[in-house]
């Protein structure tokens, strides 16, 4: 794809502290992609996630999303542009019921009419939040409250979706109802930037990715060529 990338990081740097836990790093997500960041664990692609989402300060670096630099804006500030984000651990609210927990990700919905229109998608892609809507979501079934997280993520109808180990324990059957769901998402015009240990689930989706080790992106390619590339596959993505 040609053109003004969606999303683009600009040798950024990051951490917690004085820790610095990623350095130098840069990639893009073209309008329309599913770009996936993996890695073992602790080598920052939750530290990218949410310094780009401004929940952590980059100490170096630039990251533009729209063609807008959005290196200084709060996250309040970064998600009204249209950037929604389903962290690791899902994160739903356990005392309010799944509707409820809609509600709250619609903050940027401007009225009832979108709200409902969007509601609509979000059971359309998930009828079990349709089935579930008034029961509590710590009631819920894991598989249920990624669902959920997902959907908070999305009713605003954001641009760009951001998702840290949406299959992380998970049932493999829910798993690749959360893969093809992922896929229809995509396909209905949000761009994905997916972090994920499940490096065949998420490569067999992708049209580009990117490897981090030691806080650094290593190598980069298509999805598919990174799937059937054996050195990688060995060292860095953990499956034989």
């Amino acid at each position: 794809m040609s053109g003004e990338p969606l999303l683009k990081l600009e040798r950024i740097t990051s951490g917690y502290g004085r820790k610095t836990v990623i350095r130098d790093v840069g990639f893009h997500v073209q309008q329309g992609q599913i770009v996936t960041l993996l890695g073992a664990n602790g080598v920052g692609k939750t530290t990218t996630l949410k310094t780009i989402t401004g929940l952590l300060n980059a100490t170096a670096g630039r990251t533009t999303y729209g063609g807008r630099d959005i290196t200084p804006l709060k996250p309040y500030e970064i998600a009204a542009l249209g950037m929604g984000y389903c962290p690791e651990g899902r994160r739903v609210f356990g005392n309010l019921t799944a509707h409820e927990n809609l509600m709250v990700g619609a903050y940027r919905t401007r009225s009832q009419k979108d709200f409902n229109a969007n509601l609509k998608w979000i059971h359309q892609l998930f009828p079990r939040l349709n089935e579930r809507r008034s029961q509590l979501s710590d009631t819920m079934s894991g598989g249920e409250q990624q669902m959920l997280a997902i959907g908070r993520a999305l009713i605003s109808r954001p641009q760009l979706l951001l998702l840290d180990e949406p299959s992380l324990g998970l049932a493999p059957l829910v798993v690749e109802h959360i893969v093809k769901t992922l896929v229809a998402i995509n396909r209905a015009g949000v761009s994905i930037l997916l972090v994920e240990q499940n490096a065949q689930m998420a490569l067999r989706i992708s049209h580009h990715a990117y490897v981090m080790d030691n806080g650094r992106i290593v190598r980069e390619g298509a999805g598919m060529d990174l799937l059937q590339d054996r050195e990688i596959a060995d060292i860095y993505l953990g499956f034989q």
